[in-house]
């Protein structure tokens, strides 16, 4: 590991969005996360020097190795910064290659080499993620991010949305009180928001005279009042109220119940884990699963209370979400409790001869 990493921290991009990030702290300094950058980079680094960083995350780049790019020419020149990607670019973040990865990241923690910029995966994806960083934390192989993120990540270190979670793996999930990690999420994404709600065929809920959802199950009772009127699409399509992928891995098909329902009641999982969730209304982060009448398991009821109701497709339990998306996009399902998956299929539905139809939160 470089001993000049903490200087290339105070100039690197915010180019890094990777699930949990940690710096290498292999006989020297640096760190891992996302930097933002005003000026004087290039004075910083020295006008003759080019530092090559190595970074070890799953990537979507064109091309494995030294990054010959526009962007990265132009990083190299503006902050003397070369960006070498060591893994296989068909490694991408995609589900199938997950395993795959994973096993690489065990092969160079159990070697002892890191390169200056380490993906640890998303906790989602590898339930050893907590163990795998504190085994490099015991080993020394990593190095907290404390105070380089309080001195040169001005978002990490004063955005509550972003300072919340650091806090969180102080307190939770290193022993020693310091953070080695930033996930390459914080606070809301493109998929969250507005899509964190519930949405509903908006000429049928018209139809219906816009009739008052205050709880769970209204929205119920008003899916089966839209169903029962609603059976079957003009193409003579199953109509179900609502659908889901739950065949799909961990990460995916249960998040249809533990990351989406809880985005609509405006909580958000924290590292991915879907244990603790931040409450954006009051930024806390709460730990549902042990109250029963928690917004993780009214979440649950609401599925559980559809699927007695018959409004809940039968086949969400062995579909993917390929599948569920091709249902999707033949109008047979009334709403969704996440935008991304219903919102702007206007032209489609018009197509399948569902005039002025769509979807609204």
């Amino acid at each position: 590991m470089r001993k000049n990493g903490k200087r290339i921290l105070a100039m690197l991009l915010a180019a890094v969005m990777t699930a949990s990030l940690a710096g290498c702290g292999k006989g020297g300094e640096t760190a891992s996360g996302t930097a933002g950058i005003d000026n004087g980079g290039q004075e910083a680094a020295g006008q003759d020097e080019v530092v090559t960083l190595k970074m070890f995350i799953r990537n979507q780049s064109k091309y494995t190795g030294l990054q010959e790019d526009p962007v990265a020419k132009y990083i190299e020149e503006k902050l003397g910064i070369r960006i070498e990607l060591t893994v296989d670019s068909s490694l991408g973040n995609t589900t199938a290659q997950t395993s795959t990865f994973n096993e690489l990241l065990a092969t160079k923690l159990a070697s002892n080499d890191l390169d200056d910029i380490m993906d640890f995966g998303s906790p989602s994806g590898n339930p050893e993620i907590l163990n795998n960083l504190n085994r490099a934390v015991e080993a020394g192989m990593i190095i907290p991010l404390d105070d380089l993120v309080a001195e040169y990540t001005e978002n990490l270190s004063t955005d509550p949305r972003l300072t919340i979670r650091n806090d969180y793996r102080r307190e939770h999930m290193y022993n020693d009180g310091k953070f080695y990690s930033v996930g390459g999420w914080g606070g809301m994404g493109l998929d969250q928001l507005p899509g964190a709600a519930n949405w509903v065929r908006w000429d049928l809920y018209k139809e219906m005279g816009y009739p008052d959802v205050e709880t769970d199950e209204d929205y119920l009772e008003m899916l089966k009042e839209m169903q029962d009127s609603y059976p079957e699409t003009p193409g003579g399509e199953k109509v179900y109220a609502i659908g889901g992928a739950f065949a799909d891995p961990q990460g995916m098909g249960d998040g249809f119940v533990n990351r989406d329902y809880p985005l609509s009641k405006g909580y958000e999982p924290l590292e991915g884990n879907y244990a603790v969730y931040l409450n954006h209304a009051t930024k806390q982060v709460e730990a549902p699963l042990q109250d029963p009448d928690s917004f993780f398991w009214n979440g649950v009821k609401l599925y559980y209370k559809a699927n007695q109701m018959g409004i809940l497709d039968p086949g969400a339990v062995t579909m993917s979400s390929a599948e569920y998306t091709e249902k999707i996009n033949k109008g047979a399902y009334l709403s969704a409790v996440n935008g991304w998956q219903v919102m702007n299929k206007e032209a489609i539905l018009d197509g399948l001869g569902m005039k002025d139809a769509g979807y609204m939160p």
